[in-house]
Protein backbone atom coordinates (compact mmCIF):
# COMPACT_ATOMS: atom_id res chain seq x y z
CA UNK A 1 0.00 0.00 0.00
CA UNK A 2 2.72 2.61 1.07
CA UNK A 3 4.51 1.42 -2.07
CA UNK A 4 1.46 2.31 -4.37
CA UNK A 5 1.02 5.53 -2.60
CA UNK A 6 4.80 6.41 -3.10
CA UNK A 7 4.59 5.19 -6.83
CA UNK A 8 1.69 7.67 -7.34
CA UNK A 9 3.55 10.35 -5.52
CA UNK A 10 6.56 10.11 -8.10
CA UNK A 11 4.53 10.04 -10.98
CA UNK A 12 2.47 13.19 -10.11
CA UNK A 13 6.12 14.82 -9.26
CA UNK A 14 7.14 14.46 -13.11
CA UNK A 15 3.49 15.64 -14.47
CA UNK A 16 3.94 18.51 -12.44
CA UNK A 17 7.20 19.90 -12.46
CA UNK A 18 7.84 20.88 -16.30
CA UNK A 19 4.43 23.11 -16.21
CA UNK A 20 6.33 24.08 -12.92
CA UNK A 21 9.60 24.73 -14.80
CA UNK A 22 7.51 26.88 -17.90
CA UNK A 23 5.77 28.94 -14.88
CA UNK A 24 9.56 30.20 -13.35
CA UNK A 25 10.47 30.65 -16.68
CA UNK A 26 7.61 32.78 -17.51
CA UNK A 27 9.17 35.11 -14.64
CA UNK A 28 13.02 35.40 -16.56
CA UNK A 29 15.11 38.02 -15.57
CA UNK A 30 14.40 39.46 -19.14
CA UNK A 31 10.83 39.18 -18.45
CA UNK A 32 11.08 40.86 -15.09
CA UNK A 33 13.37 44.05 -16.70
CA UNK A 34 10.28 44.45 -19.14
CA UNK A 35 7.81 45.09 -16.54
CA UNK A 36 10.06 47.07 -14.82
CA UNK A 37 11.05 49.33 -17.82
CA UNK A 38 7.26 49.67 -18.88
CA UNK A 39 6.37 50.77 -14.76
CA UNK A 40 8.91 53.22 -15.24
CA UNK A 41 7.39 54.28 -18.38
CA UNK A 42 4.20 54.99 -16.93
CA UNK A 43 5.14 56.59 -14.18
CA UNK A 44 7.34 59.26 -16.29
CA UNK A 45 4.68 59.91 -18.58
CA UNK A 46 1.91 60.50 -15.60
CA UNK A 47 4.60 63.39 -14.73
CA UNK A 48 4.84 64.84 -17.87
CA UNK A 49 0.92 64.80 -17.91
CA UNK A 50 0.81 67.07 -14.75
CA UNK A 51 3.74 69.28 -16.27
CA UNK A 52 0.91 69.83 -19.13
CA UNK A 53 -1.67 70.43 -17.31
CA UNK A 54 0.04 72.73 -15.02
CA UNK A 55 1.33 74.36 -18.05
CA UNK A 56 -2.30 74.57 -19.45
CA UNK A 57 -4.34 75.99 -16.40
CA UNK A 58 -1.29 78.77 -16.11
CA UNK A 59 -1.94 79.77 -19.81
CA UNK A 60 -5.12 79.68 -19.50
CA UNK A 61 -5.68 81.98 -16.45
CA UNK A 62 -2.83 84.27 -18.35
CA UNK A 63 -4.86 84.45 -21.74
CA UNK A 64 -8.77 84.99 -19.86
CA UNK A 65 -7.15 87.48 -17.27
CA UNK A 66 -4.48 89.44 -19.95
CA UNK A 67 -7.46 89.50 -22.12
CA UNK A 68 -10.12 90.76 -19.32
CA UNK A 69 -7.66 93.57 -18.20
CA UNK A 70 -6.77 94.84 -21.58
CA UNK A 71 -10.38 95.30 -22.20
CA UNK A 72 -11.36 96.77 -19.03
CA UNK A 73 -8.29 99.52 -18.77
CA UNK A 74 -8.01 100.11 -22.55
CA UNK A 75 -7.84 103.78 -21.90
CA UNK A 76 -4.61 103.25 -19.67
CA UNK A 77 -1.58 102.84 -21.70
CA UNK A 78 0.72 100.82 -19.06
CA UNK A 79 -2.02 98.56 -18.50
CA UNK A 80 -3.59 97.40 -21.97
CA UNK A 81 -0.05 97.09 -23.10
CA UNK A 82 0.37 94.59 -19.78
CA UNK A 83 -3.33 93.05 -20.27
CA UNK A 84 -1.61 92.07 -23.98
CA UNK A 85 1.33 90.63 -23.41
CA UNK A 86 -0.08 88.13 -20.58
CA UNK A 87 -2.70 87.25 -23.05
CA UNK A 88 -0.22 86.56 -25.47
CA UNK A 89 2.20 84.22 -22.63
CA UNK A 90 -1.06 82.44 -21.98
CA UNK A 91 -2.27 81.68 -25.48
CA UNK A 92 0.90 80.38 -26.54
CA UNK A 93 1.39 78.39 -23.05
CA UNK A 94 -2.42 76.79 -23.52
CA UNK A 95 -0.83 75.78 -27.12
CA UNK A 96 2.48 74.62 -25.98
CA UNK A 97 0.73 72.23 -23.10
CA UNK A 98 -0.75 69.62 -25.30
CA UNK A 99 2.21 67.97 -26.63
CA UNK A 100 3.42 67.00 -23.22
CA UNK A 101 -0.05 65.46 -21.89
CA UNK A 102 -0.26 62.50 -24.44
CA UNK A 103 -4.22 63.26 -25.31
CA UNK A 104 -4.27 60.24 -27.57
CA UNK A 105 -2.87 57.92 -25.01
CA UNK A 106 -0.94 56.85 -28.00
CA UNK A 107 2.23 56.30 -25.82
CA UNK A 108 0.51 55.05 -22.97
CA UNK A 109 -0.67 52.03 -25.52
CA UNK A 110 2.82 51.69 -26.92
CA UNK A 111 4.41 51.16 -23.48
CA UNK A 112 1.76 49.11 -22.38
CA UNK A 113 2.46 46.84 -25.49
CA UNK A 114 5.85 46.41 -25.82
CA UNK A 115 5.77 45.76 -21.74
CA UNK A 116 3.58 43.15 -22.93
CA UNK A 117 5.44 41.42 -25.46
CA UNK A 118 8.26 38.98 -24.43
CA UNK A 119 10.64 39.80 -27.94
CA UNK A 120 10.85 42.83 -27.55
CA UNK A 121 14.28 44.54 -27.22
CA UNK A 122 14.73 46.12 -24.09
CA UNK A 123 18.07 47.32 -24.95
CA UNK A 124 16.99 49.39 -27.61
CA UNK A 125 13.69 50.56 -26.00
CA UNK A 126 15.79 51.51 -23.11
CA UNK A 127 18.08 53.44 -25.24
CA UNK A 128 15.45 54.91 -27.51
CA UNK A 129 13.45 56.66 -24.36
CA UNK A 130 16.39 57.34 -22.64
CA UNK A 131 17.75 59.69 -25.97
CA UNK A 132 13.86 60.90 -25.60
CA UNK A 133 14.30 62.35 -22.26
CA UNK A 134 17.67 63.80 -23.14
CA UNK A 135 16.42 65.44 -25.71
CA UNK A 136 13.18 66.67 -24.16
CA UNK A 137 15.98 67.89 -21.67
CA UNK A 138 17.61 69.83 -24.46
CA UNK A 139 14.55 71.63 -24.83
CA UNK A 140 13.32 72.60 -21.37
CA UNK A 141 17.66 73.90 -20.88
CA UNK A 142 16.64 76.04 -24.16
CA UNK A 143 13.70 77.47 -22.73
CA UNK A 144 15.01 78.48 -19.70
CA UNK A 145 17.32 80.53 -21.23
CA UNK A 146 14.51 82.47 -23.51
CA UNK A 147 13.08 82.93 -19.95
CA UNK A 148 16.11 84.64 -18.77
CA UNK A 149 15.69 87.06 -21.96
CA UNK A 150 12.26 87.68 -21.03
CA UNK A 151 12.94 88.87 -17.99
CA UNK A 152 16.31 90.71 -19.11
CA UNK A 153 14.35 92.39 -22.06
CA UNK A 154 11.53 93.21 -19.78
CA UNK A 155 13.19 95.08 -16.90
CA UNK A 156 15.16 96.48 -19.39
CA UNK A 157 11.97 97.60 -21.39
CA UNK A 158 10.40 99.41 -18.28
CA UNK A 159 13.37 100.55 -17.14
CA UNK A 160 13.32 102.62 -20.57
CA UNK A 161 10.20 103.78 -20.34
CA UNK A 162 10.78 104.70 -16.38
CA UNK A 163 13.46 107.04 -17.58
CA UNK A 164 11.99 108.67 -20.57
CA UNK A 165 10.79 112.34 -20.24
CA UNK A 166 7.97 112.11 -20.31
CA UNK A 167 7.65 108.40 -18.85
CA UNK A 168 6.35 105.99 -21.48
CA UNK A 169 3.77 104.37 -19.47
CA UNK A 170 3.25 101.40 -22.51
CA UNK A 171 6.88 100.67 -21.93
CA UNK A 172 6.77 99.86 -18.27
CA UNK A 173 3.69 98.04 -18.48
CA UNK A 174 4.77 95.54 -20.91
CA UNK A 175 8.07 95.21 -19.40
CA UNK A 176 6.84 94.37 -16.29
CA UNK A 177 4.77 91.90 -17.50
CA UNK A 178 7.34 90.34 -19.72
CA UNK A 179 9.51 90.10 -16.96
CA UNK A 180 6.68 88.49 -14.57
CA UNK A 181 5.62 86.06 -17.33
CA UNK A 182 9.46 84.83 -17.85
CA UNK A 183 10.09 84.19 -14.11
CA UNK A 184 7.80 81.65 -13.55
CA UNK A 185 7.92 80.20 -16.75
CA UNK A 186 11.70 79.78 -15.58
CA UNK A 187 11.00 77.89 -12.68
CA UNK A 188 8.70 76.00 -14.20
CA UNK A 189 11.52 74.71 -17.50
CA UNK A 190 14.22 74.75 -14.79
CA UNK A 191 12.33 72.35 -12.95
CA UNK A 192 11.60 70.30 -15.92
CA UNK A 193 15.17 70.20 -17.12
CA UNK A 194 15.99 68.39 -14.58
CA UNK A 195 13.22 66.27 -14.16
CA UNK A 196 14.11 65.58 -17.73
CA UNK A 197 17.38 64.13 -16.88
CA UNK A 198 16.78 62.20 -13.86
CA UNK A 199 14.15 60.49 -15.94
CA UNK A 200 17.25 59.66 -18.16
CA UNK A 201 19.12 58.13 -15.81
CA UNK A 202 15.95 56.03 -14.11
CA UNK A 203 15.91 54.44 -17.35
CA UNK A 204 19.41 53.84 -17.97
CA UNK A 205 19.40 52.42 -14.38
CA UNK A 206 17.31 49.33 -15.83
CA UNK A 207 19.89 46.37 -16.62
CA UNK A 208 20.45 45.75 -19.92
CA UNK A 209 19.22 42.88 -21.16
CA UNK A 210 21.85 39.82 -21.38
Amino acid sequence: MHAATLGLALALALLTTPSQARAQASESPSRVLHVELGRTLLEQRSARRTAGHLLLGWGVANAVGGGLVAGIERDREAWLAAGLVSASFGVVNALLAPSLMDLSSARERRILREQRDPLANLTAIRERERTAQLKTGQTFAFNAGLDVFYISAGLLLYALGHVQSPRIAWQQGAGLALAAQGLPLLVFDVYNWVAANDRARAIGSVAAED
